[in-house]
């Protein structure tokens, strides 16, 4: 597989960096789609995180970096090899059970909250390392989002980042919530390189 040049970084170095607004809805579009589509060829990316969402500098957007993704042919194969970057690991991948294309859906809600904020994950929580790792797995602790955050996008996150994994909605069920907002002008706040971190 060949990936285009995305030369304007990845999102993740975006929220960091710069104080050029992008569209939340834009960037949650094309990586909820392109969740879908791995989803219909039967693929988990596994490591669905700002720094594997690429932009252009004409405003594309693109996930990439596919090498800790799985093929699932049938719901009789288990992933149970914890693999991704841990403040968008779901809880069910830390607990070492049986997981699917719900995790993918739980990291795409955490990066959400960094569309959000333009901060990294749990940037406030009060537990670091393997406490913040514990309250994750035990479903009593999720980043947050902006106060001024729009209510559909709230809930949508909200939703993805369901500690049930039977409970968040599927790739499908994403897109055809961002359909109801396709007119959204939503944007991540405005803030110099400087205070961004």
């Amino acid at each position: 597989m060949v990936l285009p040049y995305m030369d304007g970084g990845s999102l993740r170095a975006h929220l960091r960096t710069s104080a050029v607004p992008i569209s939340q809805w834009r960037v949650a579009w094309v990586v909820a789609n392109a969740l879908l589509d791995l989803r219909t060829t039967q693929i988990l990316h596994r490591d669905v995180k700002s720094d594997n969402i690429f932009l252009s500098v004409d405003g594309r957007v693109l996930l990439g970096d596919l090498g800790v993704a799985r093929e699932v042919l049938d719901a009789s194969t288990t992933l149970t090899n914890g693999v991704g970057t841990p403040y968008w690991i779901a809880p069910e991948v830390f607990t070492g059970g049986h997981y699917d294309a719900a995790a993918d859906v739980y990291s795409f809600g955490i990066v959400l909250t960094e569309l959000s904020t333009r901060k990294t994950p749990y940037w406030d929580a009060p537990r670091k390392g393997f406490a913040l790792i514990d309250g994750v797995r035990a479903g009593d602790l999720r980043p947050t989002l902006a106060l001024d955050c729009a209510d559909w996008f709230r809930d949508l996150a909200h939703r993805c980042l369901r500690h049930d994994p039977t409970l968040r909605p599927s790739a499908g069920d994403i897109v055809s919530a961002l359909v109801q907002h396709r007119n959204a002008s939503i944007t991540t706040p405005m803030v110099a390189a400087s205070d961004a971190w």
